[in-house]
Parts: structure tokens; sequence; C-alpha cells
């Protein structure tokens, strides 16, 4: 089996995960079977074993996934639910990703080659980010009257359809719930393509997003390689919002392709940020600072 080839035992439910032929792609409420025969081999960054077997999907998985985020949107009821019903079943998801924050972690340690303790960090600043915006959108007024002569007039904001992601091999699932929080909790359905190197926590969210009662298509998680599947995502007339976090070089293809569709698109993109450090700053401290910010995770933020 793929597991065994790690070296040391996996948590039960990890290597029921990962023990499978080839783990598929999340759409519409189920692991799909993928129509391509190509497949990602996940590789283990501390032993160099193979982890587990993942569908490469391309166009034909993303059209699928932006079609049941479309459907989900206009026909499940999670845009117009109200606020508060909506986040009984995100907090709900919340929940079981913390019950399962051990089988969570070591998914991630495993594929990134992150220290279990950092990935264990990683998946409670998810339910941190996933709260905060429940509780936000509960909160947040939708609906504004102005103030026109004569006229009655208001603002009011809608969720704008589907929304979607590709994100990095770095922090894999901190920046799923980054990105996708703040959708969710507004009503938007999501596609999203995990980064080929690291897909597993964000494949292994599926069946959570399942359990929690998640309507069918409002979330889709679609993996495969950037110039396939990435590309496609990015390309998909269809689509009301774009994010991308990754490399300069792959943003501007990215921000390119969305430009053409008039999609409004967010880079987030690679570099080092400088510091300015004032005259009456503690030296040693911040030199101590600098040093932890820039060898952290190797070096990968």
């Amino acid at each position: 089996m793929l597991a065994a080839e790690v070296g040391f035992e996996l948590p039960e439910g990890v290597r029921e995960f990962v023990s499978q032929d080839r783990i598929q792609p999340f759409i519409d409420g189920q692991y799909t079977t993928s129509s391509r025969e190509d497949s990602i081999e996940v590789i283990d960054p501390g032993s160099a074993a193979r982890v587990a077997s993942v569908a490469e999907c391309g166009m034909e998985e993303i059209e699928a996934a932006v079609a049941s985020g479309e459907n989900a949107f206009e026909n499940s009821g999670w845009a117009t639910m109200p606020v508060n019903e909506r986040a009984v079943l995100l907090h709900r998801l919340a929940d079981l990703v913390e019950k399962e924050a051990d089988e969570l972690a070591f998914l991630e340690a495993l594929d990134c080659g992150k220290v279990l303790a950092n990935a264990a960090g990683d998946i409670q600043n998810f339910c941190q980010t996933l709260r905060y915006y429940t509780d936000l959108s509960v909160h947040t007024s939708r609906r504004h009257s102005l103030a026109v002569s004569a006229h009655e007039a208001w603002t009011v904001i809608h969720p704008y359809g589907v929304c979607a992601f590709i994100f990095p091999w770095n922090f894999p699932f901190l920046l799923l719930g980054w990105g996708v929080s703040p959708a969710l909790a507004a009503g938007k359905t999501i596609v999203v393509k995990p980064a080929e190197d690291t897909p597993l926590s964000t494949l292994y969210f599926g069946r959570l997003v399942k359990e929690a009662g998640i309507p069918d298509g409002v979330v889709n998680i679609v993996p495969g390689l950037g110039e396939t599947a990435g590309a496609a995502l990015a390309q998909h007339p269809r689509i009301k919002r774009m994010s991308f976090t990754g490399s300069p070089e792959v943003g501007r293809l990215v921000g390119e392709a969305c430009g053409r569709n008039l999609v409004p698109v967010k880079l987030e993109l690679g570099g080092k940020g400088a510091a300015v450090v004032f005259d009456d700053a503690d030296l040693e401290d911040t030199v101590d600072k600098l040093v932890q910010a820039i060898t952290f995770h190797t070096g990968q933020v």
C-alpha cells in the first residue's frame, strides 16, 4: 500500500483516506470519478515515499465543478438561506474540522513537510477564521437606506455566485480557510484547485463539508496541474470572482485570463517583504524576529 511506504504508523482515518486507489475530485457533494486516467503521485518530502495517488483533473472536471456551483447557487437555497441558518451549518463545519484536527494536521505535515505542531496550528487557524467570518456575516447589515430627496433609495448586498480559488503548497489548509471562509459566509459557492503537490487536506475537507450538511455543490474541490486544471479554472467565463496565491509568473497568466472575461481577480504573489527598523527599536529583539520570519517553515513565507 502507498501509505505503508512512509515508514511509520498512520492514524486510522489518514490511512483509510490515502490508501484509496486514486483519490477523486469532490464535485456536487461527492467524490466523482475523473474522466482522465492520469494520476498525481503525492510525495512525502521527508522520506521521498509516495503517500497517495490523486486524480489529475482537467477541463472536463472544472466544467462540471463550475456547473455544480452554479446549480447550487441558484437552486440549493444556500445563497438565499437566512444568515443565521447558514451560520449554524458553517459553525458545524468548523466543529467537525476541529474534531478531526489530528487527522488533518497529520495529512498536512505528511503532505508538505511541516512540523506537526505547525500543521496543527494551521488547522486551528482555519477553524478560527471560519468562525470569525461566520459570526461577522450574522452581524453585517446587507441593506442601507440612502438619503435621496423625493426617492426611496438604498444599497443592498447580494452574493456574487461561483467563486474560484487556486492555492499554493506551503500553507494549504490555512489558506483554504482564509479564502473560502468569507465566501461561504456570504452565501457564495466555490470551486477550489489545490496545489498538485499538496492536495490531501483540501480533498479530505470534502467529506467534512458533506457531513456538516452543506448543500451539494456549494463546495467543489478539483485537483490537477496548474497548466491544465488551473488554467481551465482561471479561463472559465462563468466564474464570478477569482483568487490566486502563488508566483508572479503564474499570477500574470491568471490575471490576463480573468481580464479577458472581465472577472475580478485577487492575486497574492511571491516575494520577500522588507522591514523598516526605526532608531528606537530593540535591535537584538528585532534581529531575532526577522530571522524567525525569514526562516520559518524553511523560508516558505
